[in-house]
């Protein structure tokens, strides 16, 4: 999005670079709002877990990021528990640092969420659509409302082929995504 003329122009900016660098990032999308960056890189390194990255460097204050994920069933919580979302609205609850929502792909492809970045408040809803009379969209939407800076990742696998030993931890100067034990920097 970027307007081109009245009271908007000059807030909104971005800019997309197609960058192969070793295998490692194949696109950086910068969206710009004073104050706020958001980058979204997408690593294909380890061809069978590829990983979306969204970087937020939020220093305007809070904000609200929200992914709409194609998923269906329960998806588990960061605390262990787990919850079938069945309308827009859900009910916030907190997270910490290192948050991890594991989601079940509608079409083989599931996925684990991790946030990084400081407490906030987090709720996934349901928005579905139904649309040529009986052909139905329906979308998961992880919202998360945070003060500051964050990283999000998806790591996505095959439906029922979740990697063993599946995690990403913050180390110095990145992430290390496991099983594959390789960091992203920052």
């Amino acid at each position: 999005m970027n307007p081109p003329v009245g009271v908007f122009d000059g807030w909104y900016k971005d800019t997309y670079t197609y960058d192969p660098t070793a295998n490692k990032v194949d696109l950086t999308c910068n969206f710009i709002i004073v104050g706020w960056v958001r980058k979204l890189t997408y690593y294909r390194d380890v061809l069978s877990q590829p990983i979306v990255r969204i970087r937020d460097s939020n220093t305007a204050g809070e904000s609200i990021f929200s992914l709409h994920v194609v998923a269906t069933g329960a998806v588990t919580k960061p605390d262990g528990t787990t919850m079938t979302p069945t309308t827009l609205e859900g009910t916030p609850f907190a997270i910490a640092n290192g948050a991890c929502f594991k989601f079940i792909g509608q079409y083989g492809v599931s996925c684990d969420v991790y946030y990084f970045g400081p407490a906030a408040q987090a709720f996934v809803g349901m928005w579905t659509h139904t649309y040529s009379g009986d052909i139905e969209d329906k979308q998961y939407i992880l919202r998360i409302k945070t003060m500051g800076p964050c990283d999000t990742l998806m790591v996505p696998y095959p439906t029922g082929s979740r990697p063993a030993g599946l995690n990403v931890v913050q180390v110095a100067g990145g992430l290390r995504v496991n099983p594959a034990s390789r960091t992203l920097a920052n």
